[in-house]
């Protein structure tokens, strides 16, 4: 499940974060939640995260496209247990031109 996901400029970092479910559920103690890209010729993650826990991470975006975003632990009974969210490259500010000759 995600919400409020709106999507990191091109160019830019945005940071995201993560809350176990069911509410009040907590991560054992030893297990830190693993964030991947599914493209990362599109969007990185922060490696290696500065978040000890686990739970935020940023994430860069390097073109434009979509990467789905995905947290996951692996609990000590060998369950994975993960969250995914579909993240887009959106417009930002300008940051150079492409100049053309066009006659």
């Amino acid at each position: 499940m995600a919400t409020g996901i709106v999507g990191v400029p091109i160019g830019g970092t945005g940071t995201f974060s993560a809350t176990p479910v069911p509410t009040g559920a907590v991560i054992p103690k030893g297990v830190v939640p693993v964030w991947t890209s599914s493209d990362v010729t599109v969007a990185t993650v922060e490696t290696p995260n500065t978040d000890a826990t686990g739970m935020t991470t940023k994430l860069t975006f390097l073109k434009a496209g979509s990467i789905t975003l995905t947290v996951a632990a692996i609990l000590p009974d060998a369950t994975v247990a993960q969250g995914v969210a579909v993240v887009p490259g959106v417009a930002g500010e300008v940051k150079s031109f492409v100049i053309a000759q066009t006659a």
